[in-house]
């Protein structure tokens, strides 16, 4: 099984879709932990890294992460393709 890349914090990089399309990525130790992390971030809890934010932000819509697709990276290459994929959406 190859190694998962992480970041200095020995957390494990994970990215994911959100319902209706984009997508984003979350840094955990552990695929339940980036589940949480990830339901947080979609509600504009806290960010990537699951600290919270000091100030609430005001959302008119909830964004639901599609758990099918959420996966830890083994190579940071492998997110670099993944966030140009996202931006080139958006172009």
């Amino acid at each position: 099984m190859p190694k998962k890349y992480r970041n200095k914090d020995g957390e494990m990089l994970y990215i994911f879709a959100w319902e209706g399309g984009g997508g984003n990525n979350v840094f955990a130790p552990s695929k339940a932990v980036a589940r949480k992390r990830a339901v947080a971030m979609g509600k504009g809890l806290s960010d990537s890294y699951g600290r919270p934010y000091d100030y609430e932000i005001a959302r008119s819509v909830v964004l639901v992460p599609r758990m099918d697709t959420l996966r830890a990276v083994t190579t940071f290459q492998e997110y670099l393709d993944f966030d140009r994929c996202l931006a080139s959406m958006c172009w």
